[in-house]
């Protein structure tokens, strides 16, 4: 199911204080992150998705320069950059639980997916990197 394409007419406006993407055709789209039916993300695939690669190539460049980064107020919908334990590599994040223990609950904006992550482990969101929309948009059915 993850990897299956979708041709599906989209009729979709994504504002999220980032940037602003809009898709009103016919367009080919694949799931990237399940939760269930009524909670998913698919990503559009197309050329933007090498600006995703590029970004979060230079995102892991950037914060593994600065390692000791400023603090982050771990606030429920702020936008952050966080390392994804799985890979080793930054993202973009948004925090999505009030801190638990020193650690927040975080979804990655481009992906869908969750990580419960330390707080002194967030790092600001750069300026140069909120320029690209959010890569996924949440579906359900």
């Amino acid at each position: 199911l993850a990897n299956e394409n979708l041709a599906r007419k989209v009729d979709i406006t994504v504002d999220d204080g980032i940037a602003k993407r809009e898709f009103n055709s016919t367009c080919q789209s694949q799931i990237i992150h399940v939760n269930s039916p009524d909670d998913f993300y698919i990503q559009i695939v197309d050329d933007e998705l090498q600006t995703l690669d590029i970004l979060k190539d230079q995102m892991t460049s950037k914060y593994s320069e600065h390692v000791s980064g400023s603090v982050v107020v771990p606030v429920p919908g702020k936008l952050c950059a966080v390392m994804f334990e799985d890979d080793g590599t930054y993202y973009r994040a948004e925090i999505v639980s009030a801190p638990v223990d020193d650690s927040v609950v975080v979804r990655f904006i481009d992906f869908g997916n969750e990580q419960t992550t330390p707080v002194s482990e967030l790092r600001p969101l750069l300026a140069e990197f909120a320029v690209s929309p959010r890569f996924c948009v949440n579906c359900s059915l």
